[in-house]
């Protein structure tokens, strides 16, 4: 076991003191579980992430109709990641996003969070878990939302990173 100490905001201190007094233990007991739990959901099994994808109809389709987009420079700047020039979207995975949230009723800063959740792609493109089988070449990323699944690819020749489809995790019969 590691040990090791983490500074929090005023904000966030006060937030983990009243989960503590609610739960009644130790602030660090909860600070440890919590960790525990973000960590664990940052980093899911890939081959989960395949079967859940194998069961989304079109998403393969989709991921690869963005991977063509993407090798043919059909990609679209997105208003949020302007500062973010390594980091595309294939028009395919805009679609997506928009009927996402026209589907799923999604907050009007959708788009925001999104940018947000591919933010760290800019210094560390190969941060998402790779793929496996029929969808070996591309990764994955959770969206704003744990259900949220941003697939992409990492073009390094180009030091580019686009995303070629966006698609939600629940919707998989496998």
């Amino acid at each position: 076991m590691e040990r090791l100490n983490i500074t929090l905001d005023d904000e966030q201190a006060e937030k983990l003191s009243r989960l503590a007094e609610r739960m009644h233990v130790q602030p660090g007991t909860i600070a440890r579980s919590l960790l525990a739990s973000a960590i664990d959901e940052a980093d899911p099994d890939p081959k989960n992430v395949v079967d859940l994808l194998d069961g989304i109809p079109g998403a393969y389709e989709r991921a690869h109709l963005g991977l063509r987009q993407a090798k043919a420079g059909q990609t679209v700047a997105h208003d949020e990641m302007k500062r973010m020039a390594s980091v595309e979207l294939a028009a395919a995975a805009v679609e997506d996003l928009d009927d996402l949230i026209r589907t799923h009723s999604l907050p009007r800063d959708t788009h925001a969070r999104v940018a947000r959740s591919l933010r760290a792609l800019t210094t560390f493109p190969l941060m998402g878990p790779a793929l496996a089988g029929r969808w070996d070449g591309f990764r994955f990323l959770l969206g704003p939302w744990r259900w949220l699944l941003l697939i992409y690819v990492y073009m390094e020749e180009e030091d580019r990173v686009v995303v070629v489809t966006i698609q939600d995790a629940r919707s998989s019969s496998g």
